[in-house]
């Protein structure tokens, strides 16, 4: 499936070990045993013999009977619909074992320790041993670098932030008055510690109100590329443990983002925003100032949310944003007047 090209060859498994790995339970025809081997992972529509693939989602069972994998991850609900002499691998959660199959079978690379003799590094920062600092980085005073962290091509590191350990920043990312945790990972172009939108209106004109907070993010970030997150003007913008955040992402001065929320593409957050946990916004979605989303809530793709959110409410798609069912209700309401329109028209 990988071109290696651009990842290395994939190391191979036997069913057991995929077994094992994968927390499921092999149900195999006659003619596999559990030594033999996978030697790549593709699609369910591209799988060839050898290689392995994945179903969950129900838009692709059309697939399963021409596919030629020698072993589909499926859960145990729609197993029945295979065709008797495919090997299965019955899974809870196909999808999650997959994820776990892929990093096994293409580990991520992980640069040797070292420094190009292109970046520029203040004498008082403090870059662990471990370290990777790729060519023309450059990490400003008092700046700390944890154990086997990588930075980049081309990023800018500013003074006194942080990075902790096992963290990954890709190329051509800046970062200023930002403290960031273990295991984060921030990919190309990502701009974090900058400026909040702050001015205060008036008869003269707009007159700057200075930026006096930081970024706090925790560990097991993942903040897709060309994404930005202004510091706080007071108190501090804070991403929490295990956020996901994807590209082109806009979170504005003062935001909190509670543990293992996910943002979609194109989504923003207003100033002063507070999000709870396990909050999910769908992309092109744009949050306003001041306003508070509670745990566990959904925003649907393309909503715009004007007020607060409760707990575990969804939101339709829509300005201004409402909850699911109300959302239909009008839709509903709408569809009847047009049949009395059409009907007078007669």
């Amino acid at each position: 499936m990988a071109d290696t090209a651009f990842f290395n060859s994939p190391n191979c498994l036997n069913l057991t070990e995929i077994e094992k790995l994968c927390e499921g339970y092999l149900k195999l025809n006659d003619n596999t045993d559990k030594d033999f081997i996978i030697e790549d992972l593709a699609t369910i529509q591209e799988a060839k013999i050898k290689e392995a693939c994945f179903l969950q989602n129900k838009k692709y069972l059309k697939y399963l009977e021409k596919c030629q994998a020698s072993l589909v991850l499926i859960g145990e609900e729609i197993s029945e619909k295979a065709p008797q002499h495919m090997n299965l691998l019955i899974c809870k959660d196909p999808y999650r074992s997959w994820a776990s199959l892929t990093q096994a079978y293409y580990p991520f690379e992980k640069r040797e320790p070292s420094i190009h003799p292109s970046a520029i590094i203040s004498s008082s920062a403090n870059v662990d041993k471990t370290a990777f600092i790729g060519p023309h980085v450059v990490i400003e005073d008092d700046a700390i670098v944890g154990k086997n962290t990588e930075i980049h091509a081309g990023s800018y590191i500013g003074r006194s932030v942080k990075i902790g350990d096992n963290s990954v920043i890709y190329s051509n990312c800046s970062i200023t008055h930002a403290y960031i945790g273990h295991m984060v990972v921030i990919h190309s172009g990502v701009r974090i510690g900058q400026d909040g939108f702050g001015f205060a209106m008036g008869a003269k004109g707009y007159k700057y109100v200075r930026q006096l907070g930081r970024v706090i993010i925790g560990n097991d970030v993942n903040i897709g590329a060309n994404t930005t997150i202004d510091r706080g003007a007071g108190p501090d913008t804070i991403i929490e443990d295990g956020v996901r955040i994807d590209n082109l992402v806009q979170i504005g001065h003062n935001v909190k983002i509670g543990q293992a929320s996910v943002f979609a593409g194109q989504s923003g957050v207003a100033g002063s925003s507070v999000i709870g946990k396990g909050v999910v916004v769908g992309g092109q979605s744009g949050i306003s100032g001041h306003i508070h989303i509670e745990d566990r809530a959904i925003v649907m793709a393309k909503t715009g949310v004007d007020k607060d959110v409760k707990a575990g409410e969804i939101l339709a798609s829509g300005i201004p944003a409402a909850p699911v069912k109300e959302h239909w209700r009008r839709m509903a309401m709408l569809n009847k007047l047009n049949d009395i329109y059409k009907s007078l028209k007669k």
